[in-house]
């Protein structure tokens, strides 16, 4: 399957009720080719980062444990497993954009001004590349929602972590959180206190209709404005006491 390997050996149960297939624990698949077709069916749902993507490259392995399906309502399948995701490369869709943009915006920390103007105009653009190199993402499907955990991928040498849950009905319950990188802040005294901080941003709606929390932006854009007028406000204070206490 896909220059890999399919593995399955279900059982099917009709009486007594209720019905139901059961899959032993075990791998399922073994390095298959990812593509668009694969993420958007499958995939995403482990792996919500890779819903829209127009263009992949890699491959993935899947192992679960036993497998409870009701036939009755497949939707309701009960199970647990890591997703194998091996040196993968994509183009991401709709909801990669908006971290993008956001990424962006980070970029500009060193100057409030542009960050403000930045998160106003907040104009798609070109989606950048999202890499992920060999990891296990954990999961588990409960009640209708495939909860994931330990999601890491990158976007523009920038390192994300992704956490939360995916309903068969599409819905969209994630947290995605990112680093605030040295680089942004370096030699602006005003920003030391973000150093070692985290940018999380709650991603809700629908894999049509990706809603990300755009609060985060302006929380962090609010502290970085009222840094700047403390620094500012202390820099003025020491610089008067200097000269108070030189004229004596």
């Amino acid at each position: 399957v896909g220059a890999g390997q399919l593995t399955t050996n279900p059982l099917a149960i009709f009486d007594p009720a209720p019905q139901r297939i059961i899959s032993p624990a075990g791998p399922l698949f073994t390095n298959v080719q990812i593509s668009p077709a694969v993420s958007e069916q499958m995939l995403k749902y482990v792996a919500p980062i890779l819903a829209g993507a127009t263009r992949v490259d890699g491959q993935f392995s899947l192992d679960l444990a036993e497998t409870q399906v009701p036939l009755a309502d497949p939707k309701q399948t009960r199970t647990s497993g890591k997703l194998g995701v091996h040196q993968l490369t994509v183009l991401p869709g709709p909801m990669i954009a908006d971290l993008v943009n956001i990424i962006r915006q980070m970029q500009t920390l060193k100057d409030p001004q542009n960050l403000l103007a930045s998160a106003a105009a907040a104009a798609p653009k070109q989606a950048k590349l999202l890499s992920m190199n060999d990891q296990q993402i954990e999961f588990q499907v409960v009640d209708g929602r495939v909860y994931h955990r330990q999601l890491e991928f990158i976007i523009d040498k920038v390192p994300i972590r992704s956490q939360g849950s995916v309903g068969f009905d599409q819905t969209l319950a994630l947290m995605i959180e990112i680093p605030i990188q040295d680089r942004w802040i370096d030699g602006e005294d005003a920003l030391r206190g973000l150093a070692g901080q985290t940018l999380q941003i709650p991603i809700q709606g629908t894999f049509q209709n990706p809603r990300v929390d755009q609060r985060a932006i302006a929380n962090i854009t609010k502290q970085i404005l009222q840094s700047t007028a403390r620094e500012a406000i202390g820099g003025e204070i020491n610089r008067q006491l200097e000269k108070l206490f030189q004229g004596k």
